[in-house]
């Protein structure tokens, strides 16, 4: 008989947890920063293509760099106007902007397939009378949007707490606390789910949460080097093994 309350309440990671990306990330990535200059270019920009794209990758990238370690999430389109200033192009509206960044997602969009026990998983947990919920790392929070509904997994959830929305990333507790306060739910009580033992079980622990380390493509360098220091309270391959994991730990 476990001593611990009873989890009444699951967060899941969605990139590499929920749904996972089929092809080439870094490829497409660069070739989503063309469309994007492109979409400009059609919007009204007189652009050299291929000088846009490069230097708006320069900036992702030490975004991406920067936002590693202060976990500020910065608005996307600032990126876009920032280089289109350097170009003394930076005329466009705010709704041209979204337009294009519209087409520049499309790119890596269509290359999120859904796991296949992510339906039959989160189907379970609901009519076990789980509280469900999403938290994830994004730099756009349309982009996200669009992934979940296109694979037809917002009605599973109470609540998505998206980086983008907020302001901070994972690990911050502070994205956490808008779940649970979202849910109604209680640190104890609640448990988080994802690849990343730096954001999703880092994340969960500084705020008294369980975490759940799903391992199924997690290998990369960043949780190689966290693996001795953060301990996981459950590790899994598949989300299959979360509705026998939680009946466990709930006995």
């Amino acid at each position: 008989m476990s001593s611990k309350p009873k989890i009444n309440t699951a967060f899941f990671d969605l990139g590499y947890t929920l749904v996972y990306f089929d092809g080439d990330f870094a490829r497409k990535t660069i070739e989503s920063y063309t469309v994007l200059a492109n979409a400009l270019v059609r919007e009204g920009c007189n652009l050299d293509v291929i000088k846009y794209s490069e230097r708006f990758q320069d900036l992702i990238t030490q975004y991406y760099h920067d936002r590693e370690k202060d976990l500020r999430e910065r608005p996307i389109d600032g990126f876009v106007h920032q280089v289109l200033r350097e170009m003394r192009q930076d005329t466009l509206s705010d709704s041209a902007i979204r337009r294009a960044l519209n087409e520049m997602y499309v790119v890596t969009e269509d290359c999120w397939r859904l796991e296949d026990d992510t339906h039959p998983t989160l189907k379970s947990l609901h009519n076990l009378g789980f509280h469900l919920g999403i938290i994830t790392n994004a730099a756009d929070a349309r982009d996200v949007a669009r992934i979940i509904d296109g694979r037809n997994l917002r009605d599973y959830f109470e609540t998505i707490v998206i980086s983008a929305d907020l302001g901070v990333r994972k690990p911050d507790p502070r994205i956490f606390e808008v779940a649970l306060q979202r849910t109604g739910s209680s640190p104890e009580t609640s448990v988080m789910v994802g690849d990343t033992l730096g954001a999703d079980i880092l994340g969960a622990h500084r705020v008294g949460m369980r975490g759940i380390w799903i391992t199924r493509r997690s290998e990369n360098p960043h949780n190689a080097s966290l693996r001795s220091s953060i301990t996981p309270d459950g590790e899994i391959k598949a989300l299959a093994e979360i509705p026998d994991l939680l009946a466990l730990w709930n006995s």
